[in-house]
């Protein structure tokens, strides 16, 4: 069994540092990538919680409170994706201290790095689908945040967009490992679908925060 991973949520911010830091092999880039999915669900929550409840261009009146939901619990779910992520490459390199003894075990072994290295792989799409779906909720929140605000709102955009970019990465340096040939064409193809169109919308989403700042 691998070595037990302690919660990122447990250490405190130097702590943290201090560990990401150290030889230690996790937490690493992973953990770095939800974690700023994290703080852009936050600087997001701010922003609402700042701006107050408005009635957005629709008339509707509510939607603020569902999103200080929405955005609560995102960022319970990228913590989550942090200290996953730490585990399962811990389990990456629990499976290749396997022994290698005879054909069973060697057998044995390859199977237990496959299926670890595909999990390894699912955390960071699985990422990549909760900041995909992230960009939507920036463009809510853009359009009642305050303008004392819009720079926060701008930060957390720029931070989901980086997170995404970042996390292929991490299911590149993954798939290079992956013997499946369905597993990593299905990997490749969610990656490229959780990042199309991003670069508009944050283009767009962009020049809406620089206009609002501005003003």
């Amino acid at each position: 069994m691998p070595n037990a991973v302690p919660s990122l949520s447990s250490l405190s911010l130097e702590a943290y540092l201090e560990q990401l830091a150290s030889e230690a092999p996790a937490p690493g880039g992973g953990a770095v990538v939800a974690l700023l999915g994290a703080q852009a669900c936050a600087l997001l929550a701010m922003t609402l919680r700042v701006s107050g409840e408005t009635t957005n261009s629709s008339g509707k009146k509510g939607e603020h409170s569902a999103l200080l939901t929405l955005l609560d619990d995102r960022r319970a779910v990228f913590v989550r994706l942090a200290d996953d992520d730490a585990k399962a490459f811990t389990a990456v390199l629990a499976a290749y201290k396997l022994p290698k003894g005879d054909e069973a075990a060697k057998k044995a072994r390859g199977e237990a790095v496959q299926k670890a290295f595909k999990e390894a792989t699912r955390v960071p799409l699985q990422g990549m689908a909760e900041l995909a779906a992230l960009m939507d909720v920036v463009d809510a929140v853009s359009m009642t945040a305050k303008a004392s605000v819009a720079s926060d709102t701008g930060i957390a955009l720029q931070l989901v967009v980086a997170a995404l970019q970042a996390s292929r990465y991490n299911v590149w340096i993954n798939l290079k490992y992956l013997i499946d040939p369905d597993f990593k064409a299905e990997a490749k193809k969610s990656a490229r679908c959780h990042l199309s169109g991003v670069k508009e919308r944050r283009r767009a989403l962009h020049q809406r925060l620089k206009t609002l700042i501005q003003a």
